[in-house]
Order: C-alpha cells, then structure tokens, then sequence
C-alpha cells in the first residue's frame, strides 16, 4: 500500500482525528491530505511547518499512531528524498531496489532516534542525514559511490579532490548537521557573501525559494533573484576549479521557486 493511500483509510482519518485533539499543531488540518499539502507547499512558514515536522517525529517516537505519523514524515519530505534517490543512483554500483532498502532503512532509523533537543531544522537533518547514512552504508558494503554509466569516478586519489562520500566542500558528512551547516555557510560565504544563506536554506534545507526568501525578509522576486545570482557565482567558481582539476561538469538551474 502507498504512503498517499495509507493516509485515507477510516483507521488513519480515525488516528489523525485523535491526534488533531492531542497536538495543537495538527489542529487546523481537517485531514492528512491537507496537512502533506501544507507541508509540501509553498505557503505557509518554515517555522510552521517545523512545528509540525517535530510533532510527527514525536508521534513515532512515543508510538503515538506511529504508522500514520511515519506516513506522512514520507509524504512530507518525499520529493526532497526522490532528489536525493536521483542523484545517488547515478553514483550507486548496487541495484535500484538496494538504494531503495538502504534510503528506506536509514530514514525510518533517523526518525526514531533523531534528538529534537538537539535540532533546529527537522527536514534538512533527516534529508542529509539519510543521504549521509546511506553513503556510509554503501561504502561498508562495497558498493562504491562511483558513477553507474562508467564515467569519470569521483575519487580523490583520482581527481585530487575530497570524495563525495567524505565531503561536500571540505565539510565532512559525518558531523552533525547544525556544525555542517555553520562549515558549509563559512565556506559559501567568501563566494557568495550575502547570499551564502539563502541557497543553503534553499538547497540543504530543501525549502522553496519564496519559503528562504520569507525567512530572511525578502520578497519572493527578490529571493529568485538573489538565487540565480548566486548560482552564477557558483558556476564561475566551479568552472574554475574543474579547469584546474581536468574534470568535466556543470550545475543546473536548481531550487524549487
């Protein structure tokens, strides 16, 4: 049964009911349906609907309707998680169905011990946290990180830079996410100063670019603007640092307006 199913039985209409009275979050939600809508919309907050992320979380760790919980954390935070699937097929040696399994497996074990104390941002540590997870996984089970259609491999005895499975930009992905972030925004600052945190709201915490733009007080012109902006200076500088690493590459439009 899908996720999308699963949230419209009479016993998940019943449980969501039940936890509409217990969380005040889920409150003004009169179905799972609208509340995934909310969450994968472009309206709305992104402290709202951390709030809620939180609640879900909560529901799971304290087997609180766990099952529809569970659901719709996956709804929610699905089409950052088929990005992320997308892009470590291209990488992953194994079968589809094992990247599925070990996406799967690291996201439903993120959820139950993920420390709320601790984070700040829910979606953005569980979408690199499970990226993360599932790169060490692979490289414990031997299937390298390499590209599957026998292109250049990404490896730094080869190409003279950090791996993809040890880093992004130098930050090693086995920090925890709140230091990965502080790294990341010091070392995207010197390339695209007052920039640096929108395309790190928009591409790390996977909100849309009107959500960033509503977080630092920009209007949503304003924010798309600001983002494209950015990714020219992006594209400049990795031009330059693939001309001197001999690799071929290129980085698309990105970020969800």
């Amino acid at each position: 049964m899908s996720f999308d199913r699963e949230i419209r039985t009479p016993l998940a209409l019943h449980a969501f009911n039940t936890a509409r009275r217990r969380r005040g979050e889920l409150a003004p939600f009169p179905e799972p349906a609208a509340l995934v809508a909310f969450l994968t919309g472009s309206d709305g907050s992104p402290a709202d609907k951390n709030r809620i992320l939180v609640a879900l979380v909560e529901m799971v760790q304290q087997h609180e309707a766990p099952v529809l919980a569970s659901s719709l954390l996956w709804l929610a935070l699905w089409p950052g998680l088929d990005r992320r699937f997308r892009l470590l097929r291209r990488y992953f040696t194994g079968t589809q169905d094992e990247l599925v399994s070990a996406i799967t497996t690291a996201f439903t074990v993120l959820v139950a011990g993920l420390n709320l104390g601790r984070v700040r941002h829910v979606a953005g540590t569980l979408l690199r946290s499970t990226m993360r997870e599932v790169i060490t996984e692979a490289r414990r089970t031997s299937k390298a990180l390499v590209p599957a259609d026998g292109g250049v491999h990404l490896h730094r005895a080869e190409v003279g830079l950090p791996a993809l499975e040890d880093s992004v930009l130098g930050v090693g992905l086995i920090l925890p996410f709140e230091e990965q972030m502080a790294q990341l925004l010091g070392r995207l600052r010197p390339i695209l100063g007052m920039d640096a945190e929108l395309v790190l709201y928009v591409v790390v915490l996977d909100e849309t670019q009107r959500e960033a733009g509503t977080r630092l007080g920009l209007s949503h012109e304003a924010a798309r603007k600001r983002f494209q902006r950015a990714l020219t200076r992006v594209r400049e500088w990795l031009e330059q640092l693939l001309s001197q690493s001999s690799l071929p590459g290129c980085i698309s439009q990105g970020g969800r307006a």
